[in-house]
């Protein structure tokens, strides 16, 4: 039972689906489709952060949002010696070269649509007047700002994209972000390219995808002994919830249910089997189910993400106090505490 346990912190040190995500589907080739938009405003973060050396903390990186009585900031930096480019200044100074403010950076990246901004982003948005007023309530936040001292930098959303066309860093980093697969294959593929890249371990997510157990051996797995049926039917290598019937099941489950009375009626249940239909199935799964010798006769969707050990630092934490604690008894508590979250 022990050796069990430890399996749950293993868990968390494997990667993690985290990113923005590319979704592709059969009945488009599939052909990608990105969804990375909200993840825009931590690249021109991290690009501003690089090109002009001042760290600029966000959720991604920090793990949380600094909050400033009504607003929260998408990013915040401590005062720097002098103004930063780009920024307003937060004392209202009007030297040439005037210095930042003590209160320190706030950084909002806003999204043309969600701020009001009017550009090709907004131009057909048919509700002129709803922009008007979310912009109302964008410069009331960035007055606000100014008003508590912090020094403010403000990108719209289609600043930086026009940006990203000639900056070949901010380009570099934004590429850089979007999962592994997309970049190498940003058009249509064939259904072999995507069952070889799971095989490789060249894309990470999750397919939807017909999967059954093949009538005979492919070529590879020849060398065994047992037929597929005979292989698998020790253990199902398949769990679904499926509707079973009364016939559907044995003979001697049948007469039990008969003699005691119990209802005959389909039940939704829990079931091992040999073959699923549009069945969504994480990449490391799937490719364990390859190397099976299973076949997939249908993929009707993937969406791929990029993938961290996100979780890492949490497993360092528990596991270096827990084996702190083993040899010294002032650090029990510790060691406990670290058992009980970890």
């Amino acid at each position: 039972m022990y050796l069990y346990f430890r399996l749950y912190l293993w868990a968390f040190t494997q990667m993690f689906p985290t990113g923005s995500y590319v979704r592709r589907h059969e009945q488009d080739g599939f052909k990608p489709v990105l969804s990375d938009r909200y993840q825009m405003m931590y690249r021109f973060m991290d690009w501003y952060s690089q090109k002009h050396d001042i760290k600029i903390e966000h959720r991604m990186n920090s793990g949380k949002e600094k909050r400033d009585a009504k607003f929260l900031a998408d990013g915040w930096a401590k005062p720097t010696e002098f103004l930063v480019p780009g920024a307003i200044s937060g004392t209202g100074s009007k030297d040439v070269l005037p210095k930042g403010s003590p209160k320190g950076l706030i950084v909002q990246y806003d999204g043309c649509y969600i701020h009001g901004h009017t550009c090709y982003l907004t131009d057909n948005v048919e509700d002129k007047q709803q922009l008007k007023v979310k912009a109302e309530k964008t410069e009331k936040r960035n007055k606000y700002y100014l008003d508590q001292g912090y020094d403010l930098l403000v990108e719209r959303e289609c600043d930086f994209f026009r940006k990203i066309k000639k900056d070949p860093d901010a380009q570099r980093l934004v590429q850089e972000g979007r999962p592994e697969f997309y970049q190498k294959h940003k058009g249509t593929v064939k259904t072999q390219d995507l069952l070889q890249a799971v095989k490789d371990d060249k894309v990470f997510g999750a397919y939807q995808v017909d999967i059954s157990i093949p009538e005979t051996w492919f070529d590879e797995f020849k060398h065994r002994k047992l037929e597929p049926k005979e292989f698998f039917g020790e253990m199902a290598p398949l769990f679904l919830t499926t509707e079973v019937q009364f016939e559907d099941i044995g003979e001697h489950m049948q007469q039990h249910i008969i003699d005691h009375g119990l209802s005959q009626k389909p039940r939704k249940l829990l079931v091992g089997g040999l073959r699923a239909e549009k069945m969504l199935i994480a990449t490391p799964l799937l490719r364990y189910y390859l190397q099976l010798g299973m076949q997939v006769t249908r993929i009707h969707q993937v969406v791929e993400y990029g993938r961290t050990k996100c979780f890492q630092k949490f497993v360092d934490f528990v596991t270096k106090r827990r084996r702190a604690a083993q040899g010294d008894k002032s650090k029990e508590i510790l060691g406990d505490i670290a058992k009980l979250i970890g």
